[in-house]
C-alpha cells in the first residue's frame, strides 16, 4: 500500500448537516443544526458541509444563519453541477462551495448527459464559482463505477479550471480498500497538486476502512458524518475514522478525541438513532468485559484487552459484568463494588448457577442478582 508523507495532517470534512440528514427519518430543526454545528466545530472538525441551497429559501436562510455564527470551522454549500444551484449557493454567505457531477457512464446516461457536456460544465461553473467563493470543490459522483481514465481527465479538467479539490465519491458504497488505494494513487499521479477528498458510503460495511486507506494512500481530505448516519447504510463515521487514524496510523487530524462521546450523545438525542451495543467507539458494550480471561487481565491492566483507554474518547472506565463466561475474578470485583467480600470457594460454587441464570435470561446478571446467588451458595 502506498503510504506517502507519514505524519501528514488529514482534513476532516463533516457532512452530518447535509448527507447525514438524508438518512431516512432524520430531519434537523434550525436549533438542532446550530447545536450540531457548534459541537462539531468544538470537536475540531476542519470543515462543515452546511446544506443544499437548492432545497429552498428556508434552507438558504438556515445556511446563512450558520455562517453568521462565527465558528472557527469554515462552511460549504453542496450543489449539483448547474448554474442555478451555483447562483443559489452564492446567496448563502459561505466561503466554500461543492459542485457535484456524475462521472460514471451509468449516471451520466441516467441524467441525460454526454461525457463532453460534463467537462464543459466543470470548466464553465468552476470559472464562475471563482468569482464568488474562495475554495471550490468539484465532486466526482459515482467515482467508484467510473472509468479510471475518464476520472483522471475529470480531475485534470477541474484542476485546470481553478478548483482546489476533487471529491472522489463512493456513491453506492461498493469500493474495497485495495480498489480505494488504486484509485487514490492514480488520481494523485494525475493531479499531484490538487487536494483529493474521499467520500465513502457504507453499503458493504467498509466506509471506515476505505476512508483510512484513502488517507494512507494520499487523500488529503476525508468526508464523514457523526455516527456514520446517512442514506441507505450510511457514511464513514467521524468517530471511527478519527480514532482509527489516531491509533492505527502516523497520520494526524485536528479532532479532539475526548469530545467524541458528547458529540455522539448529542446526535443520538437529536436524531433518536442509537448505536448498536457493539458499535465501535460509541457502543454501550465496547468497553464491557464478561469473559473470565478478559476480565481477569483487565483488572490487572485496563488495556490488556482494549485498544485504548475509554477516557481517550470521552468514555467512562471499562465495566466488568457477570454472565455465562465469567470467572471468579470478575465476580469478586462485582461483589467488592457492592461492599461484599466472599471467599473464593463460595465464588467457585456460585459459578454454575450464574452461568445457568445468564443462559436462561439471555443477559448479564445485575450486581444484586450476583449477590443473591453468592449469598445462597
Amino acid at each position: 500500500m502506498n503510504t506517502p508523507n507519514s505524519n501528514r495532517r488529514i482534513i476532516i470534512s463533516d457532512t452530518t448537516l447535509r448527507d447525514g440528514e438524508q438518512a431516512p427519518g432524520v430531519a434537523f430543526t434550525k436549533e438542532e443544526k446550530i447545536a450540531l454545528a457548534r459541537a462539531l466545530s468544538d470537536a475540531g472538525v476542519d470543515e462543515l458541509e452546511a446544506g443544499v441551497p437548492a432545497m429552498g429559501q428556508e434552507e438558504r436562510s438556515l445556511i446563512r444563519c450558520l455562517a453568521a455564527l462565527g465558528l472557527r470551522t469554515p462552511l460549504s454549500c453542496w450543489c449539483r453541477g448547474t448554474e442555478k444551484d451555483l447562483e443559489l449557493a452564492a446567496r448563502c454567505n459561505t466561503g466554500r462551495v461543492h459542485l457535484s457531477f456524475p462521472v460514471s457512464q451509468r449516471l451520466i446516461m441516467a441524467m441525460g448527459k454526454e461525457a463532453g457536456q460534463i467537462f464543459d460544465a466543470v470548466d464553465t461553473l468552476v470559472h464562475r464559482a471563482r468569482e464568488e467563493f474562495d475554495v471550490i470543490s468539484v465532486g466526482a459522483m459515482d467515482a467508484s463505477r467510473a472509468d479510471i481514465d475518464f476520472l483522471c481527465a475529470f480531475a485534470t479538467c477541474a484542476d485546470e479550471s481553478g478548483a482546489q479539490r476533487t471529491r472522489l465519491a463512493d456513491t453506492v458504497g461498493i469500493l474495497t480498500p485495495h480498489s480505494v488505494c488504486r484509485m487514490v494513487t492514480e488520481l494523485k499521479h494525475a493531479v499531484p497538486h490538487m487536494e483529493l477528498e474521499f467520500h465513502g458510503h457504507n453499503d458493504l460495511g467498509m466506509a471506515t476502512a476505505n476512508s483510512v486507506v484513502a488517507a494512507e494512500s494520499g487523500a488529503d481530505v476525508i468526508s464523514v458524518t457523526i455516527g456514520g448516519i446517512g442514506e441507505r447504510a450510511g457514511n464513514a463515521a467521524l468517530e471511527e475514522v478519527a480514532v482509527a487514524l489516531s491509533c492505527g496510523t502516523n497520520l494526524e487530524t485536528g479532532i479532539c478525541l475526548p469530545e467524541l462521546a458528547g458529540l455522539n450523545a448529542l446526535s443520538e438525542q437529536i436524531t433518536g438513532v442509537e448505536p448498536r451495543p457493539s458499535k465501535p467507539i460509541t457502543g454501550s458494550a465496547v468497553f464491557t468485559h464478561e469473559s473470565g480471561i478478559h476480565a481477569h487481565a483487565t483488572l490487572k491492566d485496563p488495556n490488556a484487552f482494549q485498544p485504548f483507554s475509554p477516557g481517550t474518547v470521552g468514555r467512562r472506565d471499562a465495566t466488568i459484568v457477570a454472565g455465562k463466561h465469567s470467572g471468579t475474578s470478575a465476580l469478586a470485583h462485582i461483589l467488592a463494588g457492592q461492599g461484599m467480600q466472599v471467599p473464593r470457594k463460595t465464588l467457585v460454587k456460585s459459578i454454575p448457577t450464574i452461568r445457568r441464570e445468564a443462559e436462561e435470561k439471555k443477559r448479564c446478571l445485575t450486581p444484586h442478582e450476583v449477590m443473591a446467588i453468592c449469598s445462597a451458595s
